[in-house]
């Protein structure tokens, strides 16, 4: 039944009047999704301290690979389009390698797509502790001290001045630790359609979009060489917040208890606690030999072939 006003507007034109019944509609289906769940309560924006049992979801669950699917997608087309106008805006190709390891960006476009990047963030990350605090449910825990959350801010100290700190630490610590948290989530507690679990998807594929846009475009050249630096940050941050987690009751760096159903955990069910902690080094290690080895071997085979190519001009 359509009201007597709209359906004065419908007779007027009747496709004006479809679209706006169909956009009310979709609106309406987004409240009620938002304002209720399955069992008729709202969970959208509720805490893991109150949501009741068997709302959320499992790891590699359905649910769970098509998120991680569309994350997938999405970094692949952002990163694409982010090479894309570097070489379409200047009309020549991305530079080759250099003993840099950073360089300025390219485009307006390009700048535009870190900001917004940065910033979306940012954002998030305010609003989530602000929400916690005026709801009365802050908990220490949710301090942006874990990787990730330092993350935030190393992304938004390149977007503003690059460096080769930053950089490397994107590479090096921000992909690595995004890719763990999505596939072993820590959040599973939640529903899916929930603020919480809404913003910790989205914020870490960000987190991974931002320096794999930056490293296909050449904007970032990881250089094992530059590894010290990550690497002392993370000797002078863990120990002052492995104390500040038996203080707080917290679990920055997850260095009181291993994220359930990750390598952690088994790394804690062999070496024990805070023993695996020593553990996480060596796995640190190893991520660090698998991202490096394919670029120190493709920048030797680039070496290589300059002084073969030099070799063969002196001759001639």
């Amino acid at each position: 039944m359509i009201p007597h006003d709209t359906q004065n507007a419908y007779d007027l034109n009747p496709t004006i009047c479809r679209r706006w019944i169909f956009g009310r509609r979709i609106l309406y289906n987004a409240y009620v999704m938002i304002r209720f769940d399955i069992h008729g309560e709202s969970l959208f924006f509720t805490d893991r301290n109150h949501l009741p049992d068997g709302v959320g979801f499992e790891h590699f669950s359905a649910p769970h690979l098509i998120f991680l699917c569309g994350i997938m997608l999405f970094i692949v087309t952002a990163s694409l389009l982010y090479r894309k106008k570097g070489h379409d805006q200047l009309g020549i190709p991305l530079e080759p390698d250099g003993p840099k390891s950073v360089l300025p960006a390219k485009t307006r476009f390009q700048r535009g797509m870190r900001i917004g990047i940065a910033l979306t963030i940012v954002v998030m990350e305010i609003v989530k502790q602000l929400f916690c605090i005026f709801s009365g449910n802050y908990v220490w825990d949710i301090l942006p001290l874990h990787l990730c959350g330092m993350s935030i801010f190393m992304i938004a100290i390149h977007t503003i001045r690059p460096n080769r700190f930053t950089a490397e630490f994107l590479y090096c610590l921000s992909i690595p630790g995004a890719v763990a948290a999505l596939l072993f989530a820590d959040w599973t507690m939640y529903p899916l359609w929930n603020f919480f679990c809404l913003q910790s998807f989205l914020i870490h594929m960000l987190e991974i979009a931002y320096p794999v846009m930056l490293l296909v475009s050449g904007q970032i050249r990881p250089n094992a060489r530059n590894l010290w630096r990550p690497a002392i940050y993370l000797l002078i941050v863990s120990p002052p917040l492995y104390y500040l987690n038996k203080l707080l009751d917290a679990n920055f760096f997850f260095m009181n208890e291993a994220a359930p159903d990750s390598p952690l955990s088994l790394l804690q069910s062999l070496l024990g606690s805070p023993g695996y902690i020593f553990g996480t080094g060596g796995l640190v290690a190893i991520v660090w030999f698998v991202l490096y080895l394919p670029i120190e071997l493709r920048r030797k085979n680039r070496l290589s072939k300059l002084r073969a190519g030099l070799d063969i001009s002196r001759t001639n």
